[in-house]
């Protein structure tokens, strides 16, 4: 099949040359082959999918590579025509020409094994029923045979799970599977054509082989004889001791759900794989330095694939937080907080506010602390044993330690702070970072010298637990919160002039609004003297008031508890009209 120059000539020796071209169809045709790529080692069995594919003698051709076939079947109608034409003869003057044609609907398949072929892509075509072969061109690939040198890990747990690495050479495929021992082949991940991952399935303990396929859709795999071990999962069903400093070296026992378990390497949260030495059914481990809190102790067989457990190790701090003063402050920083706690010397001292670490200063206290040093012999990779040295330390009394709260968003974080062995203390003790506040009026706006009246402060964010008022340079007074908006602060005594009135909701007064809010003293309007001394029920008697102080702003007077009642200036004084009563 295929196409063909047409030409003429007037002596049968010189041709005229022409563009146009005759093409001879087969009358086979190829639709598809599965699978579509093979090793180039052949023997990959290919379905050669197609119409008019029968014959007694069927072939496949792989480029130029020519197999025999086998007919498998389909579902395939064919009708067949015969034309006759009448030609010129040199013999007779007339020659009858009769050609057959023929279609088919449906399809039939065809069995063909590979033939060995040096790798790249050619064409797979099929010998027809009226000679030739197909001129379908469709592809199958002959891809470099596969190599597998080395899995990483060599073993896992039966229960399956982990992902294997397998190293090896031309594992580049469309279609790659992962074969250990007699399990279901299963997908692998192509990662290069050096490196893919598989998903070990799970098997019984022992020995199983490890190979790829990377086509012929699982009908040829390799054959490297790379060994995989299944071994009992080791998971870990208890530890002692449970909790350990944050510096590290604490030997962790394990023990484990089965006393055959090989542990290759133990993990504390996320650190890991550790070394780790058998120890009476179980295994012993070494506390890798972390931070304060609770981590999951786990297992592995391979370092890669690790138990799950709810056992828990606790990283305790030889530092201990009891508490600290001011609990508040404010989120723009900047409030010295006393930490009282244990343990809390060291040369540099630091708090955590949250996550936020800021320099500390040691204060003094009463403390006495002895210590303990305590060695233990494990395993090494470099030298086969090495030392682990573990230091305790019991203290009683307490220190004092002063930090300076950071700028910091509104809310409740845990104060720590640094423990002389490494890490931060785990005592979780509270502070509150509080939104700043602000005073917006104040009502009454000015008062008596004499103190005593209460004003109301009207503001944001005034809800506290420690408020403190502050009148001028006068001491801070305790306030009253009503709401977040609004307070009550009892007036001090002060001389006569104009102070401004501030609030503390934080820090213990450290820190107070810087608003601008003006409160006015004035003098005491104190009454000496009335005329009249008498006027009817009715009210409107005009009553004259002689005051202490001649300077004195009256702004109303008051007849019993009705009042105020409005008031003018008159000879040093004041006058009003009293009321009914």
């Amino acid at each position: 099949g295929g196409m063909v120059a047409i030409s003429a000539s007037v002596n049968s020796e010189v041709w005229s040359t022409s563009e146009l071209a005759f093409e001879y169809m087969s009358s086979a045709t190829v639709f598809a082959v599965a699978p579509a790529s093979g090793p180039v080692s052949g023997g990959t069995v290919v379905h050669v999918m197609g119409s008019s594919l029968v014959g007694e003698n069927v072939l496949c051709r792989f480029g130029l590579e020519v197999v025999a076939g086998e007919y498998i079947g389909g579902n395939e109608l064919c009708t067949s025509e015969i034309n006759s034409a009448v030609l010129p003869s040199n013999a007779t003057g007339l020659s009858t020409m009769t050609q057959r044609s023929e279609q088919c609907m449906g399809w039939v398949e065809v069995a063909c094994m590979s033939p060995p072929h040096a790798a790249g892509i050619v064409t797979v075509e099929v010998s027809a029923t009226d000679g030739g072969f197909s001129t379908s061109k469709v592809e199958y690939e002959f891809q470099p045979s596969a190599t597998v040198l080395s899995l990483q890990p060599a073993s896992g747990p039966s229960a399956g799970v982990g992902v294997v690495k397998v190293v090896g050479e031309h594992l580049v495929s469309t279609e790659p599977l992962c074969g250990f021992g007699l399990a279901d082949p299963s997908y692998a991940e192509v990662v290069s054509s050096v490196l893919a991952k598989c998903e070990a399935p799970a098997h019984e303990a022992g020995m199983v082989s490890v190979e790829m396929s990377i086509s012929g859709a699982g009908q040829q795999f390799t054959q490297s004889g790379m060994m995989y071990s299944y071994t009992e999962e080791a998971a870990v069903v208890a530890i002692s001791p449970r909790e350990g400093a944050q510096s590290g070296g604490t030997v962790v026992r394990l023990a484990l759900s089965s006393v055959d378990a090989d542990v290759s390497g133990c993990r504390f949260g996320t650190i890991g794989p550790l070394s780790s030495r058998a120890a009476g059914g179980g295994a012993e481990c070494a506390s890798p330095a972390h931070e304060g809190g609770m981590v999951a102790i786990s297992a592995s067989v391979n370092s890669e694939v690790w138990s799950t457990s709810e056992l828990a190790f606790e990283y305790m701090s030889s530092a201990t937080v009891f508490a600290v003063a001011p609990a508040s402050g404010p989120v723009s920083g900047g409030t010295v907080v006393h930490v009282m706690g244990s343990s809390l010397v060291g040369e540099n001292v630091l708090c955590r506010f949250g996550l936020e670490v800021v320099a500390g200063e040691y204060i003094g206290g009463n403390e006495l602390c002895t210590s303990e040093i305590n060695s233990a012999v494990l395993p090494s990779n470099a030298t086969g044993l090495s030392t682990m040295t573990q230091r305790s330390e019991q203290c009683m009394g307490w220190v004092e330690v002063a930090c300076m709260s950071p700028p910091h968003a509104a809310g409740i974080v845990t104060v720590e702070v640094s423990a002389t062995d490494g890490g931060f203390s785990t005592s979780k003790v509270e502070y509150e970072f509080q939104p700043s506040a602000t005073v917006l009026s104040l009502q009454p706006a000015s008062g008596p010298s004499a103190g005593v009246g209460v004003v109301k402060v009207v503001g944001e964010h005034l809800v506290s637990t420690e408020p403190l008022c502050g009148f001028g340079l006068a001491d801070p007074s305790y306030a009253e919160v009503v709401s977040s908006v609004l307070a009550k602060c009892e007036a001090p005594a002060h001389e006569a002039g104009m102070v401004s009135v501030e609030m503390s909701i934080s820090g213990a007064g450290q820190q107070f609004t810087q608003s601008g809010m003006m409160y006015s003293y004035t003098e005491e309007a104190a009454v000496v003297a009335i005329s009249p001394r008498e006027g009817a029920q009715s009210g409107g008697t005009v009553v004259r008031l002689a005051l202490s102080s001649v300077d004195a702003d009256v702004s109303g007077c008051r007849f019993g508890t009705i009042g105020p009642l409005s008031s003018r200036a008159a000879g040093g004084g004041a006058e009003c009209a009293s009321p009914a009563h």
